[in-house]
């Protein structure tokens, strides 16, 4: 049953919650910047009818789970967020079906489908990453913390190698997301995000 994600009324530090099937919608905006759109092919019929057709069939395809937690910092934690004493860390991922829709149009020689519709997989992920996002920091209003900046494994300090120990602490298979050797995740369309958390 799909619903609004909402804030706990009692957060507890170090307990992970699991969410499916909240209600989201994909970031247009990213979607745009994606597929580089230009103002000069906002009136091409043409291509709106070809957006409108694959958005459709994403929002059949995606099956948004997710998992997150606040944290007191320690150990490798605290290298992440250098100076913070809190943090938050969130997994956002829609499943796999849609990458293998996309995967199937590439096969068929649709290309023009297969890359609309892997920039709206892209879009719904991050839309579902800022609907977290939101519910973390009420979660962290409460507890009297405020958040920083989200990033994700990667960005310095944060190295992409501690992509494995993230989806460790929060249980990456229960909503199954997998990482490869090479630290990316599988289903690719999944994000990995934390946030340091300091005193109001």
């Amino acid at each position: 049953m799909i619903g609004e994600l909402t804030p706990r009324f009692r957060v507890i530090f170090g307990e992970r919650r699991r969410v499916a099937d909240f209600i989201s919608e994909p970031d247009e905006k990213f979607f745009n910047r994606l597929i580089r759109k230009r103002a000069s092919s906002a009136g091409s019929v043409p291509v709106q009818n070809a957006m409108d057709t694959e958005r459709k069939i994403s929002e059949s395809l995606v099956q948004i789970r997710g998992v997150y937690g606040l944290y007191k910092t320690s150990g490798d934690m605290r290298t992440w967020f250098p100076g913070s004493d809190f943090a938050a860390l969130g997994l956002v991922t829609i499943g796999g079906a849609l990458e293998e829709a996309v995967a199937q149009r590439s096969r068929d020689n649709d290309q023009t489908g297969a890359f609309l519709l892997d920039a709206w997989g892209s879009a719904w992920v991050e839309g579902a990453v800022s609907v977290m996002d939101r519910v973390i920091r009420s979660e962290a209003r409460l507890t009297g913390l405020s958040g920083g900046k989200r990033r994700s494994p990667g960005y310095p300090p944060w190295k992409l190698e501690a992509q494995a120990q993230v989806l460790e602490i929060l249980g990456g298979g229960d909503i199954g997301v997998a990482i490869t050797t090479v630290s990316l995740m599988i289903p690719r369309k999944s994000i990995s995000f934390g946030l340091a958390l300091a005193e109001s």
